[in-house]
């Protein structure tokens, strides 16, 4: 399981990526949460995987348009 601490730089360019910026007394409950859900990722990889490849796949597909949804 990947242990390495979550960098300064890593926070700030995950924060940038999401158009936030860390409060300094914020820093390290978010690198708590961040290593909870990398440690979450590697136990939900598929036996023979890569926990990289988990982590990069989409959260969800969005339906195509027009398919009917829920508009109506």
């Amino acid at each position: 399981m990947d242990d390495t601490a979550i960098t300064d730089a890593e926070l700030d360019g995950l924060a940038a990526l999401a158009g936030l910026t860390l409060a300094p007394d914020c820093r390290e409950g978010v690198r708590l949460h961040l290593a909870t859900a990398r440690r979450m990722l590697t136990l939900l990889a598929p036996p023979g995987s890569g926990a990289d490849e988990l982590a990069l796949a989409p959260v969800f597909d969005p339906a195509p348009a027009g398919d009917g949804g829920d508009a109506g």
